[in-house]
């Protein structure tokens, strides 16, 4: 142990001197900026004055770009001197060699825009981000290379990993503080001793990241109080983190982190403000008073810390991650609220002014400006909004551009499809017995099953319900439409989606020749479909034997012409049952209010049309809409002012 210090120590101080060295040459110059690590003073120093941050997470991929500077200027008026963002690959990379880094996912505008709000920015690089997004913030076409092993140094995870950090690292360089930018620190990886103990691949990291951003920068890591998490996820010569949230023992945690970091400033890189909420249960709250009272505790122990989440935002589309694997599989809300100070919608909480007034008696607050800040913004509601039927899944069908055949089922993976729908068909060639029992044993994650296109069950992963008893004859179409309800963020993160493996009918027929269907329900293929049924000479009328057949319904609306219309709103769908909401070829993502907690969804101003044009919301309903229960088939929704997040859940 005593060798290990002493080596420890040395390892410390030539990188102290190197960094120190540095900062003295670079100091001789006019205007220089500096940004080190002084382990033997466990503090930073910037511009070689002592520092320490308080900041605050927030994702530029979770909140429409029309109002990031809004939330960044709220997040320096609570006293904040920093921010912190993942970065999300899949979002930048969505198909192989396929880059994006404009619109919604300009990161480099992202950052700009907290410089100008004089918030400097602590970025989490990953490559695996966890954040409660579809495989980690990873992209779904890594899992297309046969028996690839995600996090590890296996070099088919590495080569991709690679070729991302190389088109990524070199935008952020210019942006690091060193050079004029708002950026002090990186992360390497993302809770890493939660999952694995490659040392191989996060040194890798590690030295990919100096490779391309040099040895001046600040990288660290972030991993769970506990030593077991500690003890894989620490990365020799780059600074350690530890997360936890209110009520946890500061003392003992602080002691944890130094049981694996002799020296360096102590932090806490997710201080939980809320935390994750699925469908079907609870919604998670963190009281105020246990939450400030632990925060002081730290900022007392001289802590840098970073509160998580500041604003959660949103999940709009279909990035909503699920977690748990086989044994308890549950997906996450599409609202990523969190509890947060700066709820989904922008508003200020009593959270957010406790936190301010704490802040204040600790870091100076001399350049915050408060003035324009509107604690709660102005809502609207709408009339209630008929909804007009279009067409059922399968009168979709003739419209699909991508279908596979196949003797046995293949997984979204295979069919390269990211997220959305498959759907499975094939035609009974036996005399199955009545009932008979169709097993689907590697569903991934929830279906709906149709013989001869009429309504037979549902099949989930989440309710470990993987058998059906169906009524069917030789020669029966069977029809099984599998929704991804969100790749796993933790735990599971190497699973594919779709049916995985065999489907029998009474546990020996096994069902081979599948005819299956692309159904990725992304925003632009998705409109382009219904405007294809639409126009077509194709008249479809809603009928009685649609009965739990999932489809599609669409209106058109006006706002009316008041002051300052649009307003943030709410999207209520009661009397509906499960679905994805389109508004103005934006997908705000699922709604499920039959399952809660989570009942309305956010709607907000940029994705609505000022009048006199014309705005479009379109449901793909899976399960039930209010036609059953309307003699006219009238199927209404409506945009509300009251958001519910925390209601009644199904159990």
């Amino acid at each position: 142990m005593m060798i290990r210090r002493l080596f420890l120590f040395f390892s410390i101080f030539v990188f102290v001197l190197v960094t120190v060295t540095c900062q003295t040459t670079t100091t001789t110059k006019n205007n220089s900026r500096t940004f080190i690590v002084d382990y033997p003073n466990d503090r930073f120093l910037k511009d070689g004055q002592p520092f320490r941050y308080v900041s605050g997470s927030i994702h530029y991929f979770r909140v429409p770009k029309q109002y990031w500077q809004d939330r960044l200027k709220k997040m320096r008026s609570g006293g904040l001197n920093a921010i912190q963002t993942y970065v999300e690959w899949s979002s930048h990379e969505p198909m192989p060699g396929q880059y994006d880094f404009d619109g919604q996912n300009n990161l480099i505008e992202f950052i700009r825009l907290a410089q100008t709000e004089n918030l400097l920015v602590i970025l989490r690089v990953g490559p695996y981000i966890c954040a409660e997004r579809d495989l980690g913030g990873l992209p779904f076409w890594l899992l297309r290379e046969p028996n690839i092993t995600l996090r590890t140094s296996d070099p088919r995870f590495l080569r991709p990993v690679n070729r991302w950090l190389e088109i990524l690292l070199p935008k952020i360089r210019p942006l690091l503080y060193e050079n004029g930018g708002p950026i002090i620190m990186l992360q390497v990886e993302n809770e890493y001793g939660s999952y694995g103990c490659d040392l191989n691949y996060t040194i890798h990291l590690r030295d990919k990241f100096r490779e391309i951003l040099g040895h001046k920068v600040v990288l660290f890591t972030t991993d769970g109080n506990g030593d077991g998490y500690l003890r894989c996820g620490h990365i020799p010569h780059v600074l350690t983190t530890i997360d936890f949230g209110s009520g946890t023992n500061v003392t003992k945690a602080k002691q944890t982190l130094y049981r694996h970091q002799e020296f360096g400033p102590f932090i806490n890189s997710e201080y939980y403000s809320g935390w994750l909420d699925y469908w079907q249960s609870n919604f998670n709250f963190v009281n105020v008073n246990p939450f400030i009272e632990t925060l002081q505790e730290l900022l007392d122990n001289n802590a840098s810390v970073n509160i998580y989440m500041y604003h959660g935002g949103s999940n709009f589309d279909f990035k909503a991650s699920g977690n748990g694997g086989d044994e308890n599989y549950q997906p996450t809300l599409t609202s990523y609220d969190y509890d947060a100070p700066i709820n989904e919608a922008g508003d200020l909480n009593e959270k957010y002014f406790a936190i301010r007034d704490l802040i204040a008696q600790y870091l100076p607050t001399d350049s915050i400006d408060e003035r324009n800040i509107k604690a709660v913004s102005e809502k609207m509601s709408l009339p209630p909004i008929n909804m007009t039927f279009v067409a059922t899944i399968f009168d979709l069908l003739p419209f699909l551009a991508n279908k596979t055949l196949s003797k046995y089922p293949l997984t979204f993976e295979q069919v390269n499809q990211a997220y959305g729908f498959l759907l499975y068909q094939t035609n009974l060639t036996f005399h199955p017995t009545n009932p008979a029992i169709l097993s689907v044993p590697g569903l991934r994650d929830r279906a709906h099953v149709f013989v001869d296109q009429r309504f037979a069950g549902i099949l989930s992963r989440t309710q470990k319900y993987f058998n059906l008893s169906i009524l069917a004859h030789n020669g029966s179409e069977l029809s099984i439409l599998v929704e991804n309800q969100g790749r796993c963020s933790y735990g599971c993160i190497n699973e594919h989606r779709g049916i995985i493996g065999n489907v029998t009918v009474n546990h020996k027929h096994l069902l081979i020749n599948w005819t299956i269907y692309n159904l990725p329900f992304d925003e632009h293929s998705f409109i382009d479909t219904v405007t294809q049924l639409l126009q077509s000479k194709t008249t479809l009328q809603f009928e009685s034997n649609y009965y739990r057949i999932p489809s599609i319904y669409i209106a058109n609306f006006t706002l009316p012409k008041l002051p300052g219309y649009p307003l943030d709103t709410f999207l209520q769908t009661n009397g509906w049952s499960k679905g994805v909401a389109f508004l103005n070829n934006h997908n705000l993502g699922r709604y499920w209010p039959v399952a809660g907690p989570q009942i309305t969804v956010y709607a907000p101003v940029p994705y609505f049309n000022r009048a006199p044009n014309s705005n479009e919301i379109i449901l793909f309903e899976l399960d039930e809409s209010p036609c059953w229960y309307d003699s006219n088939n009238n199927c209404q929704i409506q945009f509300v002012k009251q958001h519910i997040v925390n209601g009644t859940y199904a159990n």
